[in-house]
């Protein structure tokens, strides 16, 4: 794959079909922490579908609906063992069901979190 600059070398590579198109991806996790997903969507040349970058070298790969049915969801371990998820589901942009003050999914989990953090407290 042609990149107009110079890439951090792959730690690990998966495939897993993230796009939902019976078509697997592939998943490349690089030393500098950036993740990448390439879909054969478009023919038989790759195409960059995603990237991200985390703050810790990628050390390891997983695929596969892990916590949230129905949903593709991406674990990657880091260099000092720190584990991030990424997920297909829109956690941000639509409103949580039967909440009261409007808010979105992901911000009622981290508004849950934080409550039990002061409760510990």
């Amino acid at each position: 794959i042609k990149t107009a600059t110079r890439q951090a070398q792959v730690n690990c590579v998966t495939s897993f079909d993230m796009t939902m198109d019976d078509v697997h991806d592939v998943i490349v996790g690089r030393d500098d922490g950036v993740v990448q997903i390439y879909g054969f969507d478009m023919g038989s040349e790759p195409s960059k579908q995603f990237e991200t970058a985390t703050s810790e070298s990628c050390r390891s790969l997983g695929a596969g609906v892990v916590s949230s049915h129905g949903f593709q969801e991406l674990l990657l371990c880091s260099f000092s063992g720190r584990v991030v998820s990424l997920t297909t589901e829109a956690l941000y942009t639509s409103l949580e069901a039967g909440d009261k003050k409007g808010r979105t999914k992901g911000k009622v989990a981290s508004d849950e979190k934080a409550a039990a953090l002061e409760n510990q407290l």
